[in-house]
């Protein structure tokens, strides 16, 4: 919409500047998904992954060393140092389970909940196609992505 600064259109001018200010103020829900963005922030190991019932082993995780670096608002996946997958992600901080949504490169989309508590991190998501998790844990026999990370030092 092109707003000519003239005294024909003062309204129009200042609800375009209202508006527009209005799009830059934080609200208390970007605040706390900031502040779990910020937490999420940096590497993580897989302390503990269970893919549609499978449990990776112990031996399995640290042969392969996979990894989780997030960095405003992407991530990416390494396996052995090498980057595996990446891409965006999108939380929900302000809801309960909080959500998380993921969208790789190659378009695949994952949607999810999470829980942070101090250098551990848990995620849950579902199949892609299949509802959101309800409940920060793994639910036996489904096809559900379960994930426990710990930070890297």
């Amino acid at each position: 919409m092109d707003v000519t600064l003239t005294r024909e259109h003062p309204m129009r001018t200042t609800f375009t500047f209202l508006f527009t200010l209005s799009l830059s103020v934080p609200t208390l829900a970007d605040a706390k998904k900031d502040s779990d963005l910020k937490k999420m922030q940096g590497t993580w190991m897989i302390a503990k992954e269970i893919v549609a019932g499978r449990e990776l082993t112990a031996k399995e995780i640290k042969e392969n060393m996979p990894t989780l670096t997030v960095k405003c608002g992407t991530y990416s996946v390494s396996i052995k140092g090498s980057e595996i997958d990446k891409g965006t992600m999108k939380l929900s901080s302000g809801k309960s389970p909080k959500e998380i949504d993921t969208t790789s490169s190659s378009g695949t989309k994952l949607k999810g909940i999470y829980q942070i508590k101090g250098d551990e991190m848990t995620v849950v998501f579902a199949s892609p196609g299949q509802p959101r998790p309800k409940a920060v844990k793994y639910e036996k026999g489904s096809s559900q992505i379960w994930i426990v990370y710990r930070r890297k030092n």
